[in-house]
């Protein structure tokens, strides 16, 4: 590799991508369906968050990128950091395609800081030439400039022998008893999907030990593997929804058993990837997909997708994940408005004045008077009630806009507490014992503002509080 000829051709790609982004983003900032407190590019498209790490004070976030137009393209690595996890800035573009080494995408994967304090970014590279490769970056001590390791390709097909793989991609690195270990999802070729398991001591050499699990799902991308408490968690994204296990890893028999399991978020919501933060938090973060939503016909909206919402991973007393949005999220909080507690007639539907917005975080303490009843709220309604989204609390499901997921606890529960964010178009939900929910509204005006309360069957509402939320 030519150092002067790549970092030539690195700095020209950059200044063209980041001159593309620079054009498009006043265009799209009004957009009323754009979210304002989400994170998500000046302009243009985004997916899977990558390479997600805590280092020297900040979090950083990156993401796969077309920075060009707002559909899936030519994927480059976006990169913002955080002091706080809620007040994002804008940083240089850190990977591009090098097409003068053959590639046509920096595909999904991770970054991690050696015992030297140098940043290393893992990601799949991608050339219609060859097959998928994993390769790796440098980066400076700000973790703004990266260069291509001159080792690249670290790991290729020809690692596992004559083990035939398909769709091999997305590393995940993390480090155990003073050895290095990455993860990379795909499938054994004609079997579902799995992930590979391969160790190191300096980052640089790799060595395959084997599959240490198996699926009884499609293809698997974005896998991460990591500590919560004294169990292991894998999480994977299988071209649906993503899908996690929780249970324990023996790296020297290269075995993970899982004791419990089941979805991550059964909406519009892909590919999470997680970080350790200073405090020693397990923080997840994914790609909302499909926003925004747009009718048949609809002109480019000139940009395309958005994070989640930054959520602190934990487990419950039976080994099922619980997400809570990290509580730094506080500090968008504007005017506090509380609901009296009421008791709703069968059938109700009562408009909540005063508490209309699309920048708004709701607490909801509902109780249902049956386990066949049913009662939630209407989010994102025109004022008469029609159109928005539905929200449905009852005994053992939660349902979003058509997107149902039962309870983690065998025993229905009547009386539940609800957490809702709404960001114009996006709105995100959690509830305890529940999977979240992450859905999109089509659509959406700035006029779609009312909230409203719902029931089937009677139901208790012993507490609600809204909070207008300010922009981020």
């Amino acid at each position: 590799m030519d150092r002067t000829k790549h970092l030539a051709e690195r700095d020209l790609a950059l200044a063209s991508a980041h001159a593309a982004m620079s054009t498009a983003a006043p265009r799209v900032a009004a957009d009323p369906r754009r979210p304002a407190y989400h994170f998500l590019p000046p302009a243009h498209w985004m997916n899977d968050p990558n390479g997600t790490v805590y280092h020297d004070g900040w979090h950083h976030l990156f993401y796969q990128q077309h920075p060009y137009s707002d559909r899936w393209d030519a994927m480059h690595w976006g990169h913002a950091r955080s002091r706080d996890l809620v007040h994002w800035e804008h940083l240089p573009i850190a990977l591009w395609p090098s097409k003068s080494l053959g590639e046509d995408h920096c595909f999904s994967g991770c970054a991690v800081v050696d015992d030297a304090g140098r940043p290393m970014a893992f990601y799949t590279s991608i050339s219609g030439g060859r097959g998928p490769e994993q390769w790796l970056a440098v980066g400076d001590k700000d973790l703004i400039a990266w260069e291509k390791h001159a080792a690249s390709p670290v790991l290729t097909l020809a690692s596992h022998g004559s083990l035939a793989i398909d769709d091999w991609r997305d590393p995940c690195v993390f480090r155990e008893a003073g050895t290095w270990y990455m993860v990379v999802g795909g499938h054994v070729h004609g079997e579902t999907g799995c992930v590979f398991l391969y160790r190191s001591l300096d980052l640089v050499r790799w060595e395959f030990d084997g599959i240490p699990f198996r699926g009884t799902q499609g293809n698997w991308e974005c896998p991460n593997l990591f500590r919560l408490g004294d169990k292991w968690v894998l999480i994977v994204s299988p071209h649906n929804s993503p899908y996690y296990w929780v249970g324990d890893l023996d790296l020297a028999a290269c075995r993970f058993t899982p004791v419990a399991e089941g979805s991550v978020d059964v909406g519009n919501f892909y590919a999470p990837t997680t970080l350790l933060d200073g405090q020693g938090r397990r923080i997840m973060i994914g790609w909302i997909n499909g926003c925004p939503l747009l009718p048949e016909g609809a002109p480019s909206p000139g940009w395309a997708g958005c994070m989640s919402l930054p959520r602190v991973l934990s487990l419950d007393a039976t080994n099922h994940l619980v997400q809570t949005p990290v509580p730094e999220l506080v500090s968008l909080r504007g005017e506090k408005q509380s609901l009296a507690p009421r008791t709703l007639a069968a059938g109700a539907m009562v408009r909540l004045d005063g508490l209309a917005g699309q920048l708004v975080e709701l607490e909801i303490d509902i109780e249902l008077s049956a386990p066949d009843a049913a009662a939630g709220l209407r989010l994102l309604a025109h004022s008469d009630g029609s159109a928005g989204l539905d929200l449905t609390f009852r005994a053992g499901s939660l349902e979003l806009a058509g997107k149902t997921t039962p309870a983690y606890d065998p025993a229905p529960r009547l009386r539940r507490t609800l957490r809702v964010f709404i960001d114009h178009s996006v709105v995100e939900v959690y509830a305890e014992g529940f999977p979240c929910i992450t859905r999109i509204a089509p659509d959406v005006t700035a006029d779609d503002r009312s909230l409203f309360l719902r029931a089937d069957g009677q139901a208790r509402v012993h507490r609600l509080d809204a909070w207008a939320l300010r922009p981020a």
